[in-house]
């Protein structure tokens, strides 16, 4: 690769040069995204979370740009964008997703706007499938931030944006109570074991409410894990973090 190498595949768009959400239509497709955030390759698949359509595109294999996505969730099909796919706070739909890894045979993705992160057993094999748990709230249908309080607990997510995975723990930038939270048990409305950037669980504020420090974030958006290192980008600060990560 070499400074300003051009992109040999786009997809989202039919050629290089056009960027209007949906292709400029009210209603997305398979081939259109609209403010795509989170990427990451899971298992051999491209996955996107298309943030502004409330849905996860998934490419088996792409090879071409314009090429259609092959699998959706959040949305019953391709031509839908509606919040939590038009329903109530389910399984199924979604508001804001963000970041998607895969964990203990689980894919995982963070539903930031129902302060939520979603996890289904395996690969999703059909458009629209429910998840089969979720991390930050008790059940499928509640979606308030720190599960209705005011302050977090163990348990509970305001805005989550990023996920990454380090050895058994699931790591989340769980953002707007400028933290990390790090889990090994998978069922519905477990608690988080680990926690960094805050004193305590119940603690939450950006930098502590204090100034920055090495042990604080102030709305953590991105996160990724090499070699025993979680690389955090520590946005509400400028500047990039490296904590190695405990097994």
């Amino acid at each position: 690769m070499r400074n300003n190498q051009p992109a040999d595949i786009v997809l989202g768009q039919t050629n290089a040069e056009n960027t209007l959400a949906n292709h400029g239509k009210d209603s997305p497709s398979a081939t259109s995204l609209n403010w795509s955030y989170g990427v990451n390759e899971i298992n051999g698949h491209l996955v996107v979370s298309d943030c502004g359509n409330r849905r996860v595109m998934i490419w088996n294999n792409p090879t071409e740009t314009g090429q259609a996505a092959d699998l959706v969730l959040g949305q019953p099909n391709f031509d839908k964008r509606d919040e939590n796919a038009g329903e109530d706070i389910s399984a199924v739909g979604m508001r804001w997703p963000h970041g998607a890894t895969y964990w203990q045979g689980h894919f995982a993705v963070t539903d930031a706007g129902n302060n939520r992160i979603m996890l289904w057993n395996g690969m999703p094999s059909h458009n629209g499938q429910a998840c089969d748990a979720v991390l930050g709230q008790n059940n499928f249908t509640a979606g308030d931030h720190n599960r209705q309080g005011y302050y977090p607990d163990a348990g509970a997510v305001n805005m989550p944006y990023a996920v990454a995975v380090q050895d058994e723990h699931l790591l989340v930038a769980d953002t707007a109570n400028s933290r990390l939270l790090g889990w090994t048990n998978l069922a519905t409305g477990s608690k988080a074991d680990t926690l960094t950037g805050q004193p305590d669980f119940a603690s939450k504020g950006d930098n502590g409410w204090g100034i920055a420090q090495r042990k604080s974030v102030c709305w953590p958006y991105g996160l990724t894990c090499r070699d025993g290192v979680a690389v955090v980008a520590d946005s509400g600060n400028n500047r990039i973090l490296l904590w190695p990560v405990s097994s």
